[in-house]
């Protein structure tokens, strides 16, 4: 008798190679971040030259199922299971603050944590997502933590990284490292506020419309000498000029009355630091503006700094000119603010300030980023604005 003749596969070799493995990483047999055995080893298991098997690797390796690293080995990219199958996870990074989730003000929504909130949980409803976080101090100019991050993405190669908090001061070499950090294949998504990058996807809110609205409210409200206070070296302050101009200029006023009408604290130390300092800082200022003109109304940077201005204006017995904020922090912090500068600044109402709409922005660099990931947007970068909006004093 004849012994039955085994059935050959006529599968090509580097295909059973290739449904081997997608099946051994669907059953969890090459985990996440492992190596996959020596490609030798596939050889003797399937009687096969070398080719065949790096045939294989190298589709496994154009769907994205597997990183192959010089010298290391191949190794299992992050995988999701979702309605099209299994699909591998999107890496992204995102340099964040650190402590968010353990704040005690957990729903405040006019405070820098609200963004990255936001964001958070706009990802967390994708399950094909794998995200890390590079977190930095609540300053916002944590140079070592920030450049830590940027240096953790140039390694690691992301599929994105997200910038939601921006340092007040970008160096010429953060931005040459962004660049970097694109020119390897990572989709940069950066939240404006201080310098422009124009080579990269941004989320920016519309300061201008923000500014234009606040000065419609005074002028409306019939005050025609106004001072404004800023930091013009910022790219969200030179936004708001532009909007505190269109709005001056459609109420008829002469060019150039916004910068006339500006106060440009850049290049200046020591304010912000102590409310003392403040405080004394802004009676210099105002006692020589009200020795020019006859200021009724005060647009300060923020409404932190609405309290010293009302402070300086209660010592020079001042308190009828009307002081309005920004960014609508006033009820988010109402306490500390008290705790600052005292219950003769925060009695009465609270003064008009500007929405950010900082949870709005959170979510929109979550879904540009998405959009990017999945292959939605034109190769150039995008912009998304996000509008602003009036808050009136209660």
């Amino acid at each position: 008798m004849h012994s039955p003749t085994k059935r050959r596969n006529k599968t090509p070799k580097n295909v059973q190679v290739y449904d081997h493995i997608v099946h051994q990483i669907q059953n969890g047999v090459y985990k996440t971040g492992e190596f996959l055995p020596p490609l030798r080893a596939f050889c003797r298991e399937f009687g096969s030259s070398m080719t065949p098997i790096v045939q294989a690797i190298r589709r496994l390796e154009a769907e994205d199922f597997v990183e192959v690293s010089q010298g290391l080995g191949v190794k299992v990219k992050p995988l999701a299971v979702t309605d099209q199958g299994l699909v591998r996870k999107h890496a992204i990074e995102i340099i964040g603050l650190r402590g968010v989730e353990n704040q005690s003000n957990q729903h405040a929504n006019h405070t820098a944590p609200a963004l990255q909130r936001a964001l958070f949980a706009t990802l967390a409803q994708e399950n094909d997502l794998r995200l890390t976080l590079s977190t930095m101090s609540s300053s916002k100019d944590d140079h070592q933590a920030f450049e830590a991050g940027l240096a953790d993405a140039l390694t690691s190669r992301p599929d994105a990284l997200i910038v939601p908090f921006e340092l007040a001061r970008l160096s010429d070499a953060h931005y040459s490292t962004l660049l970097q950090i694109k020119r390897s294949g990572t989709a940069v998504i950066y939240h404006l506020t201080h310098r422009e990058l124009v080579e990269m996807d941004c989320v920016r809110s519309d300061f201008a419309m923000g500014q234009r609205l606040l000065t419609e409210y005074l002028l409306e409200r019939g005050h025609r000498e106004i001072i404004r206070f800023g930091y013009m070296e910022a790219f969200y302050e030179k936004q708001k000029q532009d909007g505190f101009r269109a709005a001056l200029n459609a109420a008829g006023f002469p060019d150039g009355a916004a910068d006339r009408s500006t106060y440009d604290f850049s290049g200046e130390s020591g304010i912000g630091e102590q409310p003392n300092q403040q405080i004394e800082r802004y009676i210099g200022i105002l006692t020589r503006e009200f020795a020019l003109r006859p200021l009724t109304a005060v647009m300060a940077h923020t409404d932190y700094h609405v309290a010293a201005i009302r402070c300086a204006l209660n010592f020079m017995n001042r308190s009828d000119v009307d002081v309005v904020g920004y960014d609508a922090i006033w009820q988010d912090c109402i306490k500390h603010i008290t705790h600052l500068y005292g219950e003769a600044a925060t009695a009465g109402k609270s003064p008009a300030s500007v929405d950010c709409k900082l949870i709005e922005r959170g979510e929109a660099l979550a879904k540009l980023t998405l959009e990017r990931l999945r292959g939605r947007l034109p190769e150039e970068p995008q912009t998304v604005d996000v509008p602003q909006a009036l808050l009136l004093p209660a």
